[in-house]
C-alpha cells in the first residue's frame, strides 16, 4: 500500500496499427486510486483495474500487500485471571491506510514478574498482583495490564468446567473432591 504503479494505454485497430492511448484513458479503480495513468494502491487485497478509451475497456488485476505497520494492538486488554491460569494473546498490526493483519505468530510478548509466556500463551504465576503485559512486533510496541488474582482462601480452590452433562428425573450423579478435601458434591434431577 502507498506504492504507485504507472499503467499504459494502447489501442489497436483492425488492420493491427497500434498507438498509445494512455493520456486519452480514463481509468478506474477500487482499492486507490489514479492521478493521471498512475495508481496509488490503499487497501490491501487483489483489485481490478479499468481502463477506458472511445466505448471500449480493459481489465487488469493488481494486487496490493499492506504498508509498514504504524500501530500494534493485542487481545484481551486489562483482564482478571486467577493464579495458575493461562491466557491466549493476539496480535494485530494496522498501517498508515488502515490496513489490518495479525500477527500473532511474529509477535514477540513478554511480562512482568514470575509469569510465563510460550509464543503468545500466557500463564500467571501464583503470585497475585497487577503485571504488565509487552507486546513487540517490527519497531511497533504495546502493552496492557493483567490482574492476577489468588487462589481462594486456605488455598485450596476448584475450577470445573462441563461441556454439557444431561440429568433425567431421579438420576443421581457425584462428584468426588477427595483430592481438594474431604467432601464429595452430589447433583440430583
Amino acid at each position: 500500500a502507498g506504492e504507485g504503479i504507472t499503467y499504459e494505454v494502447i489501442a489497436t485497430d483492425a488492420n493491427g496499427n497500434s498507438w498509445a492511448v494512455t493520456y486519452a484513458a480514463t481509468f478506474t479503480a477500487k482499492g486507490g486510486s489514479f492521478i493521471g495513468n498512475q495508481f496509488i494502491g490503499t487497501a490491501s487485497g487483489t483489485h481490478s483495474i479499468v481502463a477506458d478509451y472511445n466505448g471500449l475497456n480493459v481489465t487488469g488485476r493488481v494486487s496490493i500487500g499492506h504498508a509498514s505497520p504504524m500501530s500494534l494492538f493485542i487481545s484481551p486488554v486489562d483482564i482478571v485471571v486467577i493464579a495458575g491460569e493461562g491466557v491466549t494473546y493476539y496480535a494485530t498490526a494496522t498501517d498508515s491506510y488502515g490496513n489490518s493483519w495479525d500477527v500473532t505468530d511474529s509477535t514477540i510478548f513478554n511480562s512482568t514478574g514470575n509469569n510465563i509466556f510460550n509464543r503468545n500463551i500466557f500463564t500467571a504465576a501464583k503470585d497475585a498482583g497487577v503485571f504488565i503485559i509487552f507486546a513487540l512486533y517490527q519497531s511497533r510496541a504495546t502493552s496492557t495490564t493483567i490482574t492476577i488474582s489468588a487462589s481462594p482462601a486456605g488455598g485450596n480452590w476448584l475450577n470445573l468446567t462441563m461441556d454439557s452433562y444431561t440429568l433425567s428425573n431421579g438420576d443421581r450423579e457425584s462428584l468426588d473432591l477427595g483430592a481438594v478435601g474431604d467432601g464429595c458434591l452430589t447433583f440430583e434431577a
